[in-house]
This record gives C-alpha cells, sequence and structure tokens, in this order.
C-alpha cells in the first residue's frame, strides 16, 4: 500500500469525494490514523526553503527513505524531485549515527572555542552558560535517540490500513458503476 506513492493521492481523492462535511470529517479521521505511524517517521527540512519532507520506515532488515517536495516550484532551491531508495538497516544506522556523532563533536568544538575565547561579534548575543547547556542537551537528546524504539500497534495499524483499502475498492466500485465501466 504505502509502497505506491499514488496510495496517498486516492486517500486524498476519497476524503473529498462527498460533499457531507460529516462523512468527509470521519474519512480524515481514518486516514489520520491509519497513518499516523507513516507521520511519526517524518522528517522535515524546515531550515530549507521549499525543502522536502522526509519520511522513513523500516521492513526486515531495510530501511525505506522516501522524500517528497513542499514547494511550488521545487527547482528553485531543492532540486531533486521526489524519490525513494531502499537500504540495508546496519548501512543506514551506521551512516546515521556517524552522523550525529560527527555533528555534535563539530558543535562541541565551537562551542568550547566561544567558551574559551569568548565572543567578539557585535551583531549578536551569546549567553556562553546557556549555550553550553544547550550543547549538552543536544548530546544526551541523540545519545537517547540511540536506544529509541518505536512502540506502534502494527496490528492496528494493518487493521486500518485494510479498511481504508477495503473503503477505496468500494467507492472504486461505485464508480465504475456509474459510468458504466
Amino acid at each position: 500500500m504505502i509502497s505506491d506513492t499514488r496510495w496517498f493521492d486516492r486517500a486524498e481523492e476519497w476524503i473529498a469525494e462527498t460533499d457531507d462535511e460529516d462523512v468527509r470529517r470521519e474519512r480524515s479521521e481514518l486516514c489520520y490514523e491509519a497513518m499516523d505511524w507513516y507521520e511519526q517517521r517524518a522528517l522535515d527540512s524546515m531550515h530549507l526553503t521549499n525543502g522536502p519532507i522526509f519520511h522513513f520506515w523500516r521492513i526486515g532488515d531495510e530501511v525505506t527513505v522516501r522524500w517528497k517536495e513542499t514547494g511550488k516550484n521545487a527547482e528553485e532551491v531543492w532540486s531533486i524531485p521526489n524519490g525513494e531508495f531502499t537500504i540495508g538497516v546496519e548501512q543506514f544506522s551506521s551512516a546515521a549515527y556517524a552522523f550525529f556523532n560527527q555533528l555534535i563533536q563539530a558543535m562541541e568544538a565551537r562551542v568550547e572555542t566561544i567558551q574559551t575565547k569568548g565572543w567578539n561579534r557585535t551583531d549578536c548575543r551569546i549567553d556562553i552558560p546557556s549555550l553550553v547547556r544547550e550543547q549538552q542537551q543536544r548530546a544526551n537528546r541523540i545519545s537517547e535517540l540511540k536506544d529509541r524504539r518505536t512502540e506502534t500497534d502494527w496490528e492496528n495499524v494493518r487493521s486500518l490500513l485494510n479498511r481504508l483499502s477495503s473503503e477505496f475498492a468500494k467507492q472504486a466500485g461505485l464508480q465504475e458503476g456509474r459510468t458504466g465501466g
């Protein structure tokens, strides 16, 4: 289901197919509940203008990474169109943790330099003790991420997704009947 990106478009169409606000709200809530697991695995790139939203999920020993552009004209800043790839869990974990470790080390070095040599720029002020505390909080959060495990109720997710697929199929059958297809 989720591996076919058209599934999301179909969900949006299914919600919009009715003029009844109550039915639209129920459909929207069902889609939200069924897709919450997917949204919890998102990483937005709000620091980039028109940057993509990334989604990550694991099936067995593979992690799938999908990105979708968010701007009206993504070529202005983000030049890679929507896409997806799959990578082994070990390779993904190794690359992610290496990135986190390098990032924290580089930030730590910068904070240490500011702490020992001071801050000489006049266009802004820095509360150095707060900067040091914030850096420690970031390091702690990244350390906690390494042990984090999701508590997704996969039976419920599968049930909701199957229910949605049945609803989509029913609606498609009704439309075919109306058009004589």
